[in-house]
């Protein structure tokens, strides 16, 4: 007769078969075809603008698109860039000083630079019929520079409103990223980040932050868990995302009404035999603000519910899943977990792993890196 230590390695490699180290989000309706060599997209401020929202911009993309950004060093401004008839910027100039400030980018097709400045500006080749512009991109759509001098409403005669800015701001940014580096074209739904024909501030208030806004809500939506080939399926109609989990011996259970785990985009699904539980849920990628924020915001509640404290934890990328890794006292000894996030094209989809296991601290954590 087995041990119960060997009865678990059993189960554990019949889960590994099972699982063929597989938890994946997978596009559904991509936003195009992949391509085998990815754009590298860079950030450059130029001028006067707040370090803290060139940081924002950067946490609040990457987490909203999953890819990297890198910041170059601030461009000062250059009075050669500016008409001496009017006093703006002619934004083909300033994208020409990008190019000459970064000349060796300038070179690999894969780059993709947005600078951002506050100063107001206009496109040469529409000198007579605009007053300004909020953005261009070069021919190749490879450069591209925002303003945000009139998103600014202290700049229009209004009160200040810094949100109202910076939520402007990312809708425009947003739309060059769809262009430059997704290869997307401008639309014709107002409502878009893509919307092709924005002329003042009316225009970029009516636009969201999503692509694809007739998507329907996340936040309206509930969780669709289908089984089929040895798979549980789980998605929520206006996701693009879809997990895909072999079965295994988990099977789902019915969650809590309390709390997150009362979300009708909850999922969870428990191997009783190994002490293994997944769950998780789908969510809008505005909730997500980085995993460090995320963890904090979450050991402070537990604090606030005198819940024990997270030990050894440590943040880690695993694959595409931003993690962090901790253990947890609990009445049987030990339970080790990880927290991972995926956030993509508009979802944010959070998986919680854990095992309780006489098992050595770094087994426990062996095993459930194996699972995700």
């Amino acid at each position: 007769m087995k041990s119960m230590t060997e009865q678990r390695t059993v189960a554990w490699s019949k889960l590994r078969i099972w699982l063929c180290a597989i938890l994946v989000a997978t596009l559904v309706r991509g936003a195009g075809a992949q391509k085998t060599t990815e754009p590298q997209l860079y950030f450059v401020a130029i001028g006067d603008v707040p370090l803290d929202m060139m940081e924002g911009l950067v946490s609040h993309f990457e987490a909203k698109f999953g890819v990297p950004i890198r910041t170059l060093p601030t461009l000062a401004f250059d009075r050669a860039t500016v008409d001496p008839q009017r006093p703006q910027i002619v934004a083909d100039e300033l994208i020409r000083a990008i190019r000459r400030r970064y000349a060796t980018l300038a070179t690999d097709p894969r780059t993709r630079v947005i600078g951002i400045t506050p100063i107001d500006m206009y496109m040469a080749a529409m000198r007579e019929q605009w007053a300004f512009t909020f953005s261009m991109r070069n021919t190749d759509r490879h450069f591209a520079v925002v303003s945000y001098a009139r998103m600014d409403p202290a700049n229009l005669g209004e009160p200040p409103n810094d949100e109202l800015l910076r939520s402007r701001l990312r809708k425009m940014i947003t739309k060059n990223i769809g262009i430059m580096y997704f290869g997307l074209p401008a639309g014709q739904d107002p409502r878009s980040a893509l919307f092709g024909n924005v002329l003042g501030v009316d225009d970029l208030d009516r636009m969201t932050e999503d692509f694809d806004p007739n998507q329907a809500s996340l936040e309206a939506s509930s969780l669709e868990t289908t089984e089929g080939s040895g798979n549980y399926v789980l998605t929520v109609p206006g996701s693009r995302l879809v997990i895909t989990i072999p079965k295994g011996s988990l099977s789902l259970a019915e969650h809590p009404v309390e709390g997150a785990a009362g979300s009708p985009r909850y999922f969870y699904l428990e191997d009783k035999a190994l002490r293994l539980i997944i769950s998780g849920w789908f969510e809008s990628d505005q909730g997500f603000s980085g995993i460090r924020r995320f963890w904090a915001d979450e050991t402070a509640e537990w604090k606030s519910k005198n819940m024990p404290e997270a030990q050894g934890v440590s943040f880690v990328k695993l694959g595409k899943w931003d993690a962090v890794l901790y253990d947890l006292a609990v009445p049987a000894g030990r339970d080790s977990n990880i927290r991972a996030h995926w956030v993509q094209t508009g979802t944010w989809i959070d998986i919680h792993l854990s095992i309780s296991a006489n098992l050595p601290q770094s087994e426990r954590r062996t095993k459930l890196r194996d699972v995700l």
